[in-house]
């Protein structure tokens, strides 16, 4: 780093420092207010050239090894998923089980395959997305786990319990309250991303929000880089529904308002953590780039996972991912329910639309 980016600043400083000196030909305690001024605005600005110019360097680097990971989806692939579903869901039709089964067998061969193909190809995007050394340490230095593990807000009486599945009454009324709080979280989670997305400079995005600039040195969107102009992406989850929301605890029913953010780069990721914290009170974050946070399963590759609060203690989540996280996730997703099915009937819905809507 000193070499790379410090060096060449401090190179600069000691040859202004000495050209003012000779300049001024007076001794080093004469030296005016003025002139150590001067000396001050060219010791930064050569100091912000070398870090601009090595932030280039490493965007660069990250965008070859981007292009040399290749492509995500596998059509072809793709199209032979298809083509089994379709064939089983007509046997399915016909009352022919035993050819039904025989397209299961198929898609289960290649949910294996393309899982483990995936799994490795997340590793190399982790690689790459690591060579853009200081853009990646920033999302490092956020903790591993910060705040107690939430809990939904439940509905009166306090003696419910938050691990039970199947109370219709209650979950009934925490889906009205989610109805309820959508359009003000889905008003200032939107003009959040465009705040970003608009931004002139990362300076002028900080005043927006009230950041420091002197905390965010990089810049967060360049249309002739790798970050291009629109760093973020948003999407909406859809409205959870009643069937899937009796599955789970009540207490786990954090995420019946939520979103998902895609970002570029990992600098952006820990930029808009800050300027979410503006946004919304933050109540919990995972860090699932950390060891501590080690993925077990396949179809969850890392992301920043962030429960906020709506009102009130009522919970909703917002997930910042990666961009190219977030295509392998949204395959691998679809991959990872057909690996659990237990029965083909259960994985016939196209794997575009399933993809489209994972997360």
């Amino acid at each position: 780093m000193i070499d790379g980016v410090l060096r060449p600043a401090l190179d600069a400083a000691g040859g202004a420092l000495e050209a003012v000196f000779r300049a001024s030909e007076v001794r080093v305690l004469e030296v005016s207010w003025d002139a150590a001024g001067r000396l001050v605005s060219v010791v930064a600005r050569s100091l912000g050239d070398a870090i601009r110019e090595a932030d280039r360097r490493t965007l660069a680097a990250f965008e070859d090894a981007r292009k040399a990971i290749g492509r995500v989806r596998d059509d072809a692939l793709a199209a032979r998923v298809d083509e089994l579903q379709a064939r089983a869901l007509a046997a399915l039709f016909a009352g022919a089980a035993a050819d039904a089964d025989a397209a299961f067998r198929d898609l289960k061969a290649i949910a294996e395959a393309e899982s483990g193909r995936l799994a490795a190809l997340l590793a190399r995007v982790m690689d790459a997305y690591r060579l853009l050394g200081e853009r990646y340490r920033f999302l490092n230095r956020v903790p591993a786990r910060e705040g107690a593990a939430p809990a939904q807000v439940l509905p009166l009486p306090a003696t419910a319990d938050a691990a039970a599945t199947g109370d219709v009454a209650r979950v009934r009324l925490l889906l009205a309250r989610a109805a309820r709080v959508d359009g003000a979280f889905r008003s200032r989670a939107t003009a959040l991303v465009a705040a970003f997305n608009g931004a002139s400079s990362t300076a002028a995005l900080a005043a927006t929000l009230g950041l420091d600039p002197a905390a965010w040195p990089l810049d967060h969107r360049d249309a002739g880089t790798a970050l291009g102009a629109a760093p973020l992406r948003l999407k909406f989850g859809p409205p959870k529904s009643l069937g899937r929301a009796l599955e789970k605890p009540l207490g786990s029913l954090k995420d019946l308002n939520r979103c998902t953010v895609e970002c570029h780069c990992p600098y952006v990721c820990a930029l808009f953590l800050a300027g979410l914290r503006e946004t919304f009170p933050v109540v919990a974050v995972k860090n699932k780039h950390e060891p501590a946070h080690k993925q077990d399963e396949v179809s969850q590759p890392p992301d920043l996972h962030v429960n906020v609060d709506l009102g009130g203690g009522f919970l909703g989540e917002v997930q910042i991912i990666l961009t190219y996280c977030l295509e392998v996730k949204n395959i691998l997703h679809f991959f990872y329910e057909l690996l659990r099915a237990k029965t083909v009937d259960l994985v016939l819905e196209p794997m575009r639309r399933h993809a489209s809507e994972a997360g």
